[in-house]
């Protein structure tokens, strides 16, 4: 039986370069890297990796016709990255919130938005902010597709983008990216499409960034609430943009 187009289905090797959710909040201001400092103990074990990032801010100036050296200020303490040993999990924290990604060896959303809600417990605590700012989940697909020269790209795409009646139609590479909007939540699509490789498959990138921007309470509860409306809406979007028969192939 094959199933309607859009509807979610278990995927046996889900092509997912790369998935992560972020948070942004409105934090107390008195919250500076002394005190960001206190998640580090709690990380460590499982991230234990540790990286600070600074900020910098370049200028190059012209004046009289003349281009000045640059300059450079450091902005100070960005955000602290910690990494799981093989470098396939790792955690950004910030004064504004934090990011959770898993890169390379995804298994689950399940796993994923656990993740992060391990990290939100954590980052509360530390960081205690008066509301929720912005809470996004995005999944980078990488898909090989069995592309023949000329074939339709509707063979596997729902969507791709045309070329008009009277112009060339045998293209071998294409880029589109669109926003649309489903009640308080953004859906950020980009596809992109390059020229087939030498196994014969044609590499095509699926980017879904899902999000909702927007002051709101800052409970865990509302956050866990949050991805879970998310996670729904980039599973509908995604099983939507693939044919059954494209789907077949990482079932």
């Amino acid at each position: 039986m094959i199933a309607q187009v859009g509807t979610p289905r278990r995927l046996s090797k889900p092509p997912i370069r790369e998935a992560l959710i972020d948070i942004r909040t409105a934090s107390d201001p008195a919250v500076d890297l002394e005190r960001l400092k206190g998640i580090k103990a709690d990380l460590i074990s499982k991230y234990p990796l540790v990286e600070e990032k600074r900020a910098f801010k370049a200028e190059l100036r012209v004046e009289s016709g003349k281009v000045l050296p640059p300059s450079a200020e450091d902005l100070g303490f960005a955000a602290f990255v910690f990494s799981a040993a093989d470098k396939k999990r790792l955690v950004q924290i910030r004064r504004d919130g934090f990011t959770v990604n898993h890169v390379g060896d995804y298994r689950d959303a399940d796993e994923l938005m656990r993740d992060a809600l391990d990290v939100a417990v954590l980052y509360w605590r530390i960081a205690a902010p008066v509301a929720i700012t912005r809470i996004a989940m995005r999944y980078i697909n990488a898909l090989n597709l069995p592309y023949g020269p000329g074939e339709d790209f509707r063979k596997y795409l729902t969507v791709p983008p045309d070329m008009p009646e009277g112009t060339p139609q045998l293209a071998s590479s294409f880029l589109s990216r669109m926003v649309a909007h489903d009640g308080d939540d953004v859906v950020v699509l980009t596809q992109k499409m390059d020229e087939s490789v030498a196994d014969g498959t044609t590499p095509v990138t699926i980017d879904l960034d899902v999000f909702y921007e927007g002051q709101t309470d800052a409970r865990l509860e509302e956050v866990s609430s949050l991805l879970k409306r998310l996670r729904t809406l980039n599973n509908r979007t995604f099983f939507a943009l693939l044919t059954d028969e494209a789907l077949e192939l990482y079932t």
